[in-house]
């Protein structure tokens, strides 16, 4: 069947949602292809013609999650990304909060599925698609922001998603802006 049409289209897109509401009260590892087409009305035939096994779909899931992040990023780019840090974190926390069921089933299953490393490999491939231009210790501050930046929105995810997510962005503002300040210092003495 062709990938373009509305039925396939239709299908895939059937698939996907209704892995993500399992995803919100069933493990991971106790969802099967077979409960996912009972759920879809659809053969495994079918589901198999638009993935491979439930993990293509999971990295569909996360892939298309962290890929609209990144679209939002798009709208936020300047030549220089660190200069921006601040408004692409709020994007972030943003989007988090906007999205919070799917990343709330992401982060809660983190030890089988891995999402917290998936998220950082992805941004950090984004933000460093050209390494040359990135000194080691800039590399380092960038993956150490990474790092901190999903570690905060897993614990306010699942933890203390009652706080104000504001409250929290201005925590995490004050700490990525002091990585900031050391990353320009750092520069100017470089120069």
């Amino acid at each position: 069947m062709n990938k373009n049409d509305k039925r396939f289209i239709k299908t895939e897109n059937l698939i996907i949602n209704t892995f993500k509401e399992e995803l919100k009260h069933t493990l991971y590892d106790k969802i099967s292809v077979v409960d996912i087409c009972d759920k879809c009305l659809i053969s495994k035939h079918a589901f198999y013609s638009h993935f491979n096994n439930k993990n293509d779909l999971l990295i569909k899931v996360e892939g298309d999650l962290i890929d609209n992040l990144i679209n939002q990023f798009e709208k936020l780019m300047v030549e220089d990304i660190v200069v921006n840090m601040n408004e692409f974190q709020n994007a972030t926390y943003d989007y988090v909060r906007n999205n919070y069921d799917l990343f709330y089933s992401l982060f809660s299953q983190d030890e089988t599925i891995n999402f917290s490393l998936f998220i950082e490999n992805r941004i950090k491939k984004y933000i460093i698609n050209d390494a040359k231009n990135f000194s080691m210790k800039e590399m380092l501050s960038i993956s150490y922001m990474l790092k901190g930046d999903i570690g905060i929105l897993k614990n306010w995810v699942l933890h203390y998603h009652c706080q104000d997510i504001d409250e929290v962005k201005k925590l995490a503002g004050e700490l990525l802006e002091s990585v900031h300040i050391y990353i320009r210092d750092f520069k100017i003495q470089n120069k």
